[in-house]
């Protein structure tokens, strides 16, 4: 039989129940008491609250979400208190929704705090839609703040948790062919991370995860809004629900690499040393730096960092630094009225036909005619 509770009534009872046991009840356990002291509805419509939501300021957000009706199974319930073996923290989850699904949203409830665990054939999505959240992976920790996007790959063994209060953490789970097909095709081959990227996400024989940041970025609100769709269209339950749910992420996503040049960090099994502060130094630098100047800092010769370089991202040192300023240079022509000579000194360039010849040799148009021709165009979901 299906039914339905809310998140508050949910919340609750895991409440009362800790303060019976002193400890952190099976999800299992909560449910199933809901539903045998009749305590649930067997219709609900989550379709007012939704549009209510869409619009709200993020606080009202947060609060109110608690309304919203979660689709359970009682049989399905059944056999998982037959086999406790099965309810094992964030795992549960996965056994309680619908396996067959390409993506579906991980509920997150009060005094559950997950443990260290992975998931054999799914990759885990996390946003942070506010607060911030301390993320241990394979021993190392990291924190994860608003407008981070957090990507686990199979059976890597991590855990997230809560560090402020009031925060907010969007959680899903999508198969494996899901997110290949989803996301791979976005890793276009003029994208500077774009082999590194891929070897992160793909190689099924490394335990890997890839944080891009939009909190500082011009995008941050429109990134919000997506994310925040993306978490109500899970509560619709119809057979539109999955696509769109797809299709928002691919939004998500495409959205979150325009802007993941300017933060992120990555974890790759198979890397012998730390790319993150080379890559972060770069950044940070390609406008005056030369590779000479890089591989001092770094205590490395040459010809080393030059061939790590190419090794992680399939660039050269001169590729991968044209690439930062030809990013950056578009930042400029599309969000600001800055005019192009000016553009060419602010991304590293001693002459404005010097930038001209090598941003028409990048993109086969001058900066004026793709200012012209980007400058006013928007996504809208």
């Amino acid at each position: 039989m299906i039914f339905f509770l809310t998140f508050k009534q949910i919340n609750q009872r895991i409440e009362e129940l800790y303060e019976k046991k002193k400890c952190e009840p099976a999800l299992t356990e909560v449910l199933l008491s809901l539903y045998h002291q009749g305590r649930y509805v067997e219709h609900a419509s989550n379709q007012g609250l939704i549009c209510y939501l869409g619009n709200s300021e993020i606080d009202t957000f947060q609060k109110q979400t608690e309304g919203l009706y979660i689709e359970w199974d009682s049989l399905q319930l059944e056999y998982m208190a037959r086999h406790p073996d099965l309810n094992r923290g964030s795992d549960e989850i996965c056994e309680l929704s619908d396996r067959r699904a390409d993506v579906f949203l991980n509920f997150l409830f009060s005094k559950t705090e997950q443990r260290i665990h992975h998931h054999a054939s799914f990759f885990e999505i996390n946003y942070v839609f506010s607060g911030s959240y301390h993320f241990t992976f394979e021993g190392k920790e990291y924190m994860l703040y608003p407008g981070d996007l957090c990507i686990i790959s199979p059976n890597a063994r991590h855990k997230i948790k809560e560090e402020a209060d009031n925060s907010f953490l969007i959680q899903q789970y999508m198969n494996n062919d899901s997110f290949h097909s989803t996301f791979i095709s976005l890793l276009a081959s003029d994208n500077i991370l774009s082999n590194f990227f891929k070897d992160i996400l793909t190689n099924r024989n490394q335990q890997n995860f890839l944080i891009l940041s939009a909190g500082s970025s011009e995008s941050f609100d429109y990134i919000q809004k997506i994310a925040k769709d993306i978490y109500l269209e899970q509560f619709k339950y119809d057979n539109y629900a999955p696509d769109c749910n797809i299709c928002l992420l691919k939004i998500l996503f495409s959205n979150m690499l325009r802007v993941h040049h300017k933060s992120y960090q990555f974890y790759s099994g198979n890397m012998d040393i730390d790319f993150v502060p080379i890559l972060s130094y770069l950044e940070k630098n390609y406008r005056t730096t030369s590779l000479s100047e890089a591989a001092e800092v770094f205590h490395y010769s040459t010809s080393f960092l030059s061939s790590y370089i190419k090794q992680i991202t399939g660039k050269t040192y001169t590729e991968m630094i044209r690439n930062l300023k030809m990013n950056d240079a578009i930042e400029h022509l599309v969000h600001s009225n800055k005019s192009i000579e000016e553009i060419s000194f602010l991304v590293g360039y001693k002459t404005v036909d010097h930038f001209s010849r090598a941003f028409k040799q990048q993109f086969h148009m001058a900066p004026s005619l793709y200012r012209k021709e980007h400058q006013n165009k928007k996504y809208f979901s």
